[in-house]
């Protein structure tokens, strides 16, 4: 069998195990997205297609303090597995119940603005915000879940977790098909609330036991040995806030060249650039995958002996290696693909998809780098660097916007400058954290 050591612990491969098995359950979800989307297009008229996409973009943006939360949770499951005392146990019976607090003020607050998100949105049936705001909350709630599956290391359980939004988008298609599409957004959207529901209350007693006591005597230390936890209400706070804003910082910077194509050029132009996009899109799918199993192993190390690096590079190669064969085959099959999965209309997307892909590489790796740094618990630095960048991206836009491919050029350049100065900020600083961790010993 082959073993490998890492400072000190044994491993079996659990990178790459994990790692190839969240890869695939998480691109069959997607491939489920996708199938939705198509299908929905075919079952319910355009209106009705075109606010059901308005409102899955609510909820794509609405989400994003779930994955903080999640994040938050993860990393303080995986100290408090390492050290099981009785104030980490504390911290996260807190952190469950203000995250559920949380959801069940997201659901309140939704129902009593979901009159004005209807009318600006232009959706005709102010239920159907309710109803988004009600699978927002409990999406929130089920962060807690991903979040101790994830920092326990449990990852095929987390990938099932994973795959209950699809498959219940899935499952609404067999109701609209059944019941007819006048009662489309109703089936869709209960069908997703009470799948994702059920799963929730079936894992409470899970997460219940999840902060009892790890050692072999059933007794819990009070002492907190270097763990790396955020005990303060002050460290927890700023940790959240922080994963919060570098997160809708990275959604801003993945999302922002179909926003920039629809604010400067012509419907016809962002529609075809929309087609060829989903080829860049899916190059996001293998970091992001891959980060669930790097997460709570930098965590561990971070806490351990600071030995991080090793966790990081294999993540970083990994990904290139991947998305490069996956830039290849859509590179080279792109025409053929636009024709069949869009039709003839959208006969000019291909022109799109060589800076489409090229512009998402460097955001997928700072993807790992921002989890990198949420694990470590330093994210201030590339918090600052993304967010500079960022304007920088939006002012080059404003200026020089020509041709769509002269935006991605652009964002490519910029980014990948970013990338570069987060890399090597992070690869400097653990390098003389290391110095000085042999030095000390």
């Amino acid at each position: 069998m082959n073993r490998r050591f890492w400072g000190g612990v044994e491993i079996k491969r659990e990178f790459e195990k994990s790692g190839l098995l969240l890869l695939i359950i998480t691109l069959f979800g997607s491939a489920l997205n996708y199938l939705f989307q198509i299908l929905s297009g075919r079952l319910l008229s355009v209106s009705d297609y075109g606010s059901l996409t308005v409102l899955f973009s609510v909820i794509a943006i609405a989400v994003v303090p779930a994955s903080t939360f999640s994040m938050y949770v993860s990393r303080n499951m995986t100290m408090y597995r390492m050290n099981p005392t009785e104030s980490g146990r504390t911290l996260l019976r807190r952190a469950y119940i203000g995250i559920a607090l949380f959801s069940i003020l997201v659901a309140v607050l939704g129902v009593c603005f979901s009159p004005a998100l209807t009318g600006y949105l232009g959706i005709p049936d102010w239920i159907d915000s309710v109803y988004t705001f009600l699978l927002i909350a409990i999406l929130v709630a089920l962060s807690i879940l991903t979040g101790v599956l994830q920092g326990s290391k449990r990852f095929l359980a987390l990938g099932i977790a994973s795959l209950v939004l699809p498959l219940t988008k899935m499952i609404s298609l067999v109701g609209i098909r059944l019941m007819g599409s006048e009662h489309g957004f109703a089936i869709v959207f209960l069908t997703m609330i009470a799948g994702n529901a059920l799963v929730f209350l079936a894992t409470v007693p899970y997460l219940r036991r999840s902060i009892r006591s790890e050692n072999p005597d059933g007794k819990t230390n009070d002492t907190n040995a270097e763990s790396g936890l955020p005990l303060s209400r002050a460290g927890s706070l700023r940790f959240i806030v922080i994963a919060a804003l570098t997160g809708l910082l990275l959604a801003y910077m993945t999302n922002m060249d179909s926003i920039l194509v629809k604010r400067f050029f012509t419907p016809e132009e962002a529609g075809q650039y929309s087609a060829a996009m989903m080829f860049g899109r899916v190059l996001l799918y293998i970091p992001s995958a891959l980060v669930l199993v790097m997460f709570p192993m930098i965590a561990e190390a971070s806490a351990r002996d600071g030995r991080t690096l090793r966790t990081y590079f294999k993540t970083v190669s990994y990904s290139l290696i991947l998305m490069a064969a996956a830039f290849l085959f859509f590179l080279l099959l792109s025409t053929p693909l636009i024709q069949f999965l869009y039709g003839a209309r959208y006969s000019e997307a291909p022109i799109y998809i060589l800076w489409s892909m090229l512009n998402i590489l460097p955001i997928s790796i700072l993807t790992i780098n921002m989890n990198y740094e949420l694990a470590r618990g330093k994210p201030i630095v590339l918090f600052i660097l993304m967010t500079v960048f960022g304007v920088c991206d939006m002012v080059y836009a404003f200026f020089f916007h020509q041709t769509i491919n002269q935006i991605l050029q652009g964002m490519f350049a910029i980014n990948m400058i970013c990338l570069l100065c987060s890399t090597g900020y992070i690869v400097l600083r653990e390098k003389r954290a290391q110095v000085q961790y042999l030095q000390q010993k």
